[in-house]
């Protein structure tokens, strides 16, 4: 039943493709930036030490190659990006971070606009069981988002091929269906 039931989310081709231009835009301005001569350098008034303007476009580039690598392999390898199934819901599946919370431990589901980002807000029943699942970085992003959202977890549905209202309905769905299933077996 589990491979029947079982909703697989992606990443969004058309986020990806703007991520890819993206890195392709820092790549020509990294560029520009390294390609600067020292007399081009002493017309601008704020920036004039060359060092500093190389090093800043070589940066820049390796931080858009990055960007554009990364959002092709998106692309073309179409992986799923979070699985909800009657286990629970499977975050970042590719990932040796994947984290299954499952059905039981969910209290319920919202939806928060931050800045320009929409998340999903997974309830918990004890968030602390959260902090620590993934590591020590990790856990200082889980603490910052449990302070900001009021739960450890959260998905962003800013590069998912769905989007926040959707997402929040189909996990309500999943949510009432497995919890009134399993507690006929308790």
């Amino acid at each position: 039943m589990d491979s029947i039931d079982e909703r697989v989310i992606k990443i969004s081709r058309s986020s990806s493709a703007l991520i890819t231009a993206l890195g392709c835009a820092f790549v020509a301005g990294g560029y520009w930036m390294y390609q600067v001569d020292a007399f081009q350098l002493s017309k601008m008034r704020h920036h004039n030490n060359l060092f500093t303007t190389h090093a800043t476009g070589i940066l820049v580039i390796a931080v858009g190659i990055a960007l554009a690598v990364i959002s092709i392999k998106a692309i073309f390898e179409n992986k799923p990006s979070l699985i909800l199934n009657s286990k629970g819901i499977l975050k970042n599946p590719n990932l040796s971070a994947a984290q299954l919370i499952p059905w039981n431990d969910i209290v319920s589901f919202g939806i928060v606009e931050y800045r320009s980002d929409t998340r999903l807000v997974v309830i918990l029943k004890d968030p602390q069981k959260y902090y620590g699942v993934s590591g020590g970085v990790g856990r200082n992003i889980n603490a910052a988002e449990a302070k900001r959202f009021g739960s450890p977890i959260t998905i962003s549905t800013s590069f998912l091929d769905i989007d926040a209202e959707e997402l929040e309905t189909v996990c309500n769905s999943y949510l009432a269906k497995y919890l009134d299933s399993r507690s006929q077996f308790s």
